[in-house]
């Protein structure tokens, strides 16, 4: 499970059972940020109440679902050798709730990418910070090696795809 918190935003947890179903909750203020500026307001709030602190069973393969669980398997993306002639990037070793971590910032325009890594032994993605730009937000990664408990949230808690597609049907949106 990930949890991705917006700045004055709001925040998007992600979660992948062991079955591979994807679940996700959008909190209620993060539904009206993204929708503030593009949508009839009428439609946000409806939006609102019927995904706001929920979880969605997800379409794995809808391009919103993906950034997820890419986001998820940042460490997957990281180089576990150098290529020739390739020097280790410039870190600085950080200090965090009495945790200490190595920090890699990458900087374009007014966006700045922060990695955070523990500085032991295995090292593990601790954080991804993006500050500036359009979006951004801090991600945070735990329990490394320790067992899935992901599992399928309380039916009273979630929404299925066909609950989803009925309540559009409802409303005469394809979502």
């Amino acid at each position: 499970m990930s949890e991705v918190v917006h700045p004055g935003r709001g925040s998007m947890r992600l979660m992948r059972t062991r079955d591979e179903t994807v679940y996700l909750k959008m909190s209620k203020a993060l539904l009206r940020a993204v929708g503030r500026d593009s949508r009839d307001p009428g439609r946000v709030e409806a939006d609102v109440e019927l995904f706001g602190d929920r979880w969605t069973e997800a379409v794995p393969s809808a391009p919103a679902v993906q950034r997820g669980i890419h986001m998820c398997e940042v460490w997957k993306q990281l180089p576990t050798e150098l290529d020739e002639g390739e020097e280790i990037p410039e870190g600085e070793l950080v200090s965090q709730n009495g945790r200490r971590l190595w920090a890699f910032t990458e900087r374009t325009g007014d966006t700045a990418s922060s990695l955070y890594i523990t500085a032991g032994e295995p090292a593990t993605v601790h954080k991804f910070r993006v500050t500036g730009g359009e979006f951004p937000f801090t991600a945070v990664f735990s329990d490394y090696g320790g067992p899935v408990g992901a599992s399928h949230p309380p039916a009273e808690d979630a929404l299925t795809r066909e609950e989803l597609q009925a309540a559009y049907r409802q409303r005469g949106t394809t979502g």
